[in-house]
């Protein structure tokens, strides 16, 4: 599939819906895809209409990635709390300092965006919001239940998730599958879509390999190192299925770019697992971009996922991409690049099979050879 051709954005219905003065207000405790996204929107959309951020008082890498691109933001002290989706319910003092916001910003501006990462994240400004008969808009990637990902408590988030999805009757998500979850969810809902972009593309041709090696094969995984969403472990399970069909003469080199806190348990099974793949962690860098070695093929083992940058830059950059069959990566993927299974070990094993397809060519592994 063409990224370039590929276009299913309600971009104008958006810029309709935010008039001509918008708060952006932010939730969450860290920063992620979606928060970075938000960010390029309000650079792109400041063209047309002013948007002020409010973030919370607490996130200092939110408040970083602000001064790196140059954005103005005033603090708000609803800052996230653990078991969110319960406090926004039977926490009166959250309850209280919501409400307060809301009221003070709904009399500034035309409309109120909450950048939610998932339904908990924001959920007590949507249910104060439904309360004080205010209209705000979430901006939400993630539809799927807390079983699905893995949450703690996740009965309960997911008993109380319908009530949070009902009380917003405005939503922009990123990709077709998450706007027909969230019309499940709330059939009456006006549910757009904001396809993620790249604002700066960088120029790889400029790029100075100073560890470029032809006999090298270079992997990258990058994300949030959290396998219940990233799925490192099955990528580092698939590489050791493969491992004996390595031939002499070639390198296959597996790049790590991220922290998070399933690190600690990756090395150990990185040095459990791997004995012919050469394996490098970054943490985590600003700029996968500006590492002196580039990708000949990146890899998204993802449990679920949105529709992640760095699939979106790696098709701008002509990089190839392996991924699960979730998500947004349907829209842009084509089916020869994706792999699925019922289970983790299927997953496993469809991944290694679709490695061992792209590195037949590469290295001369017989891709129809039994693992």
């Amino acid at each position: 599939m063409n990224y370039a051709n590929h276009k299913f954005d309600d971009t104008q219905l958006v810029l309709d819906q935010l008039g001509t003065r918008t708060a952006f207000i932010f939730v969450t405790a860290i920063i992620g895809g979606h928060e970075s996204m938000a960010i390029n929107i309000i650079k792109k959309f400041n063209e047309n209409c002013t948007i002020d951020s409010f973030i919370p008082s607490k996130n200092e890498s939110l408040k970083k990635a602000f001064a790196l691109n140059h954005l103005s933001y005033q603090l708000h002290n609803v800052n996230h709390k653990k078991g969110e989706i319960v406090q926004s319910f039977f926490n009166f003092s959250y309850r209280k300092k919501a409400e307060k916001l809301l009221l003070e910003l709904n009399e500034q501006y035309n409309s109120l965006v909450i950048i939610q990462g998932d339904i908990e994240q924001g959920s007590i400004f949507l249910l104060m919001a439904n309360k004080l008969n205010i209209n705000v808009i979430s901006y939400i990637p993630y539809t799927h239940s807390f079983r699905e990902m893995g949450s703690k408590f996740w009965m309960i988030k997911d008993f109380l998730s319908p009530w949070v999805y009902r009380s917003c009757q405005n939503y922009i998500t990123i990709a077709r599958v998450f706007k027909e979850k969230l019309k499940a969810y709330n059939p009456k809902a006006n549910i757009f879509i904001l396809e993620n972009f790249i604002l700066k593309k960088v120029d790889l041709n400029s790029h100075s390999l100073t560890k470029y090696d032809s006999q090298t094969i270079n992997l990258f995984i990058i994300g949030r190192i959290i396998f219940s969403q990233k799925g490192h472990d099955i990528l580092v399970k698939s590489l050791s299925r493969i491992e004996p069909d390595f031939p002499s003469g070639k390198t296959i080199s597996l790049h790590i770019v991220g922290n998070g806190p399933d690190l600690e348990k990756l090395k150990s099974m990185v040095a459990n697992e791997l004995k012919k793949t050469k394996v490098i962690f970054y943490g985590w860098v600003n700029n996968v971009w500006e590492l002196d070695v580039l990708p000949d093929l990146v890899i998204m083992p993802s449990r679920f996922e949105g529709v992640p940058l760095v699939m979106l830059e790696s098709l701008q950059y002509h990089i190839p991409v392996l991924s699960s069959a979730r998500d947004g990566m349907l829209d842009y993927l084509p089916e020869s690049h994706l792999f699925s299974g019922k289970n983790d070990q299927e997953r496993i094993n469809n991944l290694a099979l679709l490695l061992k397809s792209f590195l037949s060519g590469r290295i001369n592994i017989n891709p129809s050879t039994k693992l």
